[in-house]
């Protein structure tokens, strides 16, 4: 396996009806609105089936996104994994967390590049689902539109507030027992694209499994930062999908950084078909995490 480090490059934020960068990273909870999302790029791609891009090959996303002005206002974090082939061009499927001032928002779904790979297809518009969000965007839904034009890429997001719960469900829970395997995928030692599988026991107000994977997408000083996919399995009930982002001291991934971690709920089965919210989980000294759901359902 091998990986290729590709250049760094950055995102302008631009908001919609002429607010503010600062302004628009908030939803008017009354209605839809939009945001357009210029970006430059900037990724690690790891190469781990055939030599070149190929099935199985995965690409760590990480770009700036600054304001028209070019001031920084977050970031753009995820994984894609190059799924196959089809026509000479290559599908990718992945998930993306833009982090904001307003909080985060969550993308997934599939794109296409080209026989040469590089990007994406330019001039043809790929629509991904919004399945979640944090902060100003908890519960939010709605399309990520991305388009590129040369070397940038134009996200529009039409985004739907989470206003249209009927009731909503506070969940405690405890994970404990967790048993935690890294994968080395790319350079040897810590490196983006490395992935990191778990499991663990749930107790609590139900009981049950945690199980997820956690993939590296930057190391920065004593600090890394990784991409979650997480699925709660509740005894009877059903399961609850979480996504979104979450940072270690750099070499421990057991132990989150000190605070609470926020992450988007993107759906559910059983009693939680349609559920939507989010997750905070705060770890203990004994090594045990207290996760608190609040959980919204149509």
């Amino acid at each position: 396996m091998s990986i290729q480090r590709i250049r760094s490059r950055t995102a302008v934020l631009v908001a919609a009806f002429g607010a503010t960068a600062g302004a628009a990273a908030v939803v008017d909870a009354a209605r839809a609105e939009t945001l357009d999302v210029v970006t430059d790029g900037g990724d690690v791609a790891v190469d781990l089936g055939e030599p070149g891009l190929s099935p199985g090959d995965r690409s760590v996303l990480d770009a700036t996104l600054t304001d028209a002005r070019g001031r920084a206002v977050g970031r753009l974090r995820g994984v894609q994994s190059e799924i196959a082939t089809v026509d000479g061009r290559h599908i990718a499927q992945g998930q993306i967390t833009y982090s904001l001032a307003g909080g985060d928002i969550v993308v997934g779904g599939t794109s296409r590049r080209p026989a040469e790979g590089g990007g994406l297809v330019p001039d043809a518009a790929f629509e991904r689902a919004v399945l979640g969000g944090t902060g100003a965007y908890a519960g939010v839904s709605g399309t990520a539109t991305t388009v590129r034009d040369g070397d940038r890429y134009r996200t529009t997001f039409a985004l739907r507030p989470g206003t249209g719960a009927s009731r909503v469900t506070r969940l405690r829970l405890r994970s404990t027992d967790i048993r935690n395997t890294i994968v080395d995928l790319g350079d040897r030692g810590r490196s983006p694209g490395d992935l990191s599988v778990y499991n663990g026991r749930l107790r609590g107000d139900a009981r049950g499994w945690v199980r997820g994977v956690h993939t590296s997408v930057r190391i920065e000083g004593r600090t890394e930062t990784l991409a979650s996919a997480i699925t709660f399995e509740l005894r009877g009930r059903g399961q609850i999908a979480v996504g979104g982002l979450t940072r270690y001291p750099a070499g421990d991934r057991h132990k989150p950084v000190r605070g609470a971690t926020v992450r988007a709920v993107l759906g559910g089965t059983g009693d939680f078909a349609g559920a939507h919210g989010t997750l905070r989980s705060v770890r203990r000294a004994n090594g045990a995490y207290e996760l608190r759901f609040s959980l919204g359902a149509p």
